[in-house]
């Protein structure tokens, strides 16, 4: 049989509609764990979009 886990997990989405946007922050307010972290303007490669931000979300989340 399997076992619980807990972790600490981020959930990054680039501009999602508003359903979407919706699904994950309901997503977040079920787990306790989970943290939402957006960067605003950012696309589906926040990575280069805006490469300070994303270094600084993945940087907290690896602290």
């Amino acid at each position: 049989m399997g076992r619980m886990i807990s972790l600490n997990t981020s959930l990054p989405y680039a501009n999602a509609r508003a359903r979407i946007r919706t699904w994950l922050r309901n997503m977040v307010r079920r787990q306790p764990l989970v943290r939402w972290a957006e960067i605003p303007g950012a696309g589906h490669y926040v990575h280069d979009d805006d490469p300070a931000a994303f270094v600084d979300l993945v940087a907290h989340f690896l602290a």
